[in-house]
């Protein structure tokens, strides 16, 4: 965000009487084009004369290009402010009006002082300086800035991303918690500036984030994966991950079923008498408190998690390619 803060301070002169004050610049000192004059062209001449916007052939952005003028000829002569047709359009002479009454960029006219001041550097020759580029330093938001404006959800409901401030935070629904802040600044921020719009992509591993003049992509962090120890039990023949991304249901050879811990393969829970038959097929309930498993032959089981109950088993279920369970959990 290309913001700066400037503080100005007032100061207030008591002048004696009869004692008239000067405009700005003390009479004598010799004017500067970018720090005295250029302020007020900016905004109510160049705005309409510059190298995009060049209307009647005239560039006002340097002193060489109003020298060089338009289709008018020049806008100014060095040394003859008099003669210069910038001033006599500045001061609205009877055959030029600068700028129009009733312009589209907010041009206002020139104040007495501004004009006097066009006219002396003119006088003095017109001449050129160099340009002052200030570096801007960059300060962080107060802490008490930190509105909601953007807020993103993944097509599968899990997770939730909201720009609070000049930050980025992820949220787990299916857990209710916070999981991380996303950013690369040094503070840990994403943005400059207020995040004012966020989306994630079809998949969920993409999110784009907008602040002022600014795009960022972000990509989700892929988890190496982890093999589960050999010494930890009997092969698995199928198994399906959790919700919430930290547990895997698997069945093994003998039939039984086991709750491994994601990111370990530590064997969590065993559930010997499941009687899981060949080629099954696991489907984890939406809020991971139950495991369905469909075996060859037309075997439909459904188990507690926590304490490896069976809720209901159907041997006739015919044959089925798929399991997934509905958006509530109830089939």
């Amino acid at each position: 965000m290309n913001r700066s803060l400037f503080l100005t301070r007032s100061l207030v002169l008591a002048l004696p009487l009869g004692m008239a004050s000067l405009s700005g610049v003390a009479r004598g000192a010799e004017l500067d084009f970018y720090r005295d004059v250029y302020p007020f062209l900016k905004g109510n001449c160049i705005s309409c004369h510059n190298k995009t916007t060049t209307k009647a052939g005239l560039n006002m952005e340097t002193p060489e290009l109003m020298i060089k003028g338009g289709d008018s000829g020049p806008s100014i002569v060095p040394g003859k402010s008099g003669e210069s047709l910038l001033v006599e359009a500045s001061v609205h002479s009877t055959s030029i009006e600068m700028p129009p009454s009733k312009n589209k960029t907010g041009a206002r006219n020139l104040t007495e002082a501004e004009i006097a001041q066009l006219r002396q550097w003119i006088d003095e020759g017109a001449k050129s300086s160099k340009q002052e580029i200030r570096q801007v330093a960059w300060q962080a938001l107060a802490a008490e800035v930190d509105p909601i404006y953007a807020v993103t959800m993944t097509e599968d409901g899990r997770f939730v991303a909201c720009g609070r401030g000049n930050r980025v935070f992820l949220y787990d629904l299916a857990e209710q918690r916070l999981v991380a802040g996303i950013g690369d600044g040094p503070d840990g921020t994403a943005h400059r500036a207020l995040v004012n719009s966020l989306a994630f992509s079809p998949d969920g591993n993409r999110m784009a984030s907008g602040s002022y003049r600014e795009v960022k992509i972000w990509k989700k962090r892929q988890e190496p994966a982890v093999a589960r120890p050999a010494n930890a039990g009997a092969a698995a023949v199928a198994s399906a991950l959790f919700p919430d991304g930290r547990r895997i249901v698997a069945a093994d050879e003998t039939g039984g079923l086991f709750l491994l811990e994601a990111s370990t393969g530590k064997i969590l829970r065993r559930i010997e008498m499941a009687m899981v038959g060949k080629d099954p097929i696991l489907a984890v309930s939406p809020d991971g408190t139950r495991v369905a498993v469909f075996s060859a032959g037309g075997d439909l089981a459904v188990w507690k998690v926590n304490d490896g109950a069976l809720i209901t088993r159907q041997s006739d279920a015919g044959n089925i390619a798929s399991l997934t369970w509905s958006g509530d959990g109830r089939n």
